[in-house]
């Protein structure tokens, strides 16, 4: 299927369904009220633009930028984001009832400086990912996998990381004393980041 540029969807439609989509929106421009279904967006740039109030289930990114992006409700469920920048996006300003459900993967994109506080995020996997400055405040990440993230600067108060699986990645800090982490699995040389709040030095 030949891609078509997404204004031209969407000016024709509120439901798009099977379509492969580029091009882009301007800084700025608002969609509201759209539905996206098994589309994919290709080489798609919505670098501060919105998509407002929208549906964007089992779909596929790839080679786009997303990067300061408007998600206000809408919901993102079953989605996966390959080779992308989703620099500073407030993720926890859409609907998370579908991500319960249908868990995303992220694989070989950047994600610095994003949010994803208080979201749920079970089962979710992050491959690959340049995650530096990410807060996880408050997430549900139980079962949720990072394999080979960098997660410099990463934030995690409150966060349920019980049964995730870390162990690939690097530069993580986090206090178990402030997190739940029952079947939490790191490297063991990760590990040691969780000492640095007691001022343990490791040589």
């Amino acid at each position: 299927m030949s891609a078509r540029p997404l204004r031209e969807v969407l000016g024709a439609t509120t439901s798009v369904v099977g379509e492969h989509l580029t091009g882009g929106l301007e800084p700025g421009e608002r969609v509201s009220d759209v539905e996206f279904e098994d589309c994919t967006f290709e080489r798609v740039t919505l670098v501060g633009a919105g998509l407002i109030r929208c549906t964007l289930r089992d779909c596929t990114v790839v080679e786009s930028d997303l990067s300061r992006v408007d998600l206000t409700d809408t919901l993102v469920g079953g989605c996966t984001i390959r080779d992308s920048r989703a620099l500073g996006v407030a993720w926890a300003q859409t609907r998370t009832s579908g991500l319960i459900a249908e868990p995303w993967t992220v694989v070989d994109s950047r994600l610095d400086d994003s949010s994803f506080i208080g979201m749920s995020l079970i089962e979710a996997r992050f491959v690959g990912c340049r995650m530096r400055g990410v807060d996880f405040d408050d997430a549900d990440l139980r079962r949720a996998r990072f394999d080979s993230c960098d997660l410099a600067g990463a934030r995690f108060v409150r966060t349920d990381l019980r049964d995730a699986d870390l162990r690939s990645s690097v530069e993580l800090t986090l206090d178990p004393r402030d997190n739940t982490v029952t079947g939490l699995r790191l490297d063991p040389a990760e590990a040691l980041g969780l000492l640095t709040p007691f001022g343990i030095v490791v040589d």
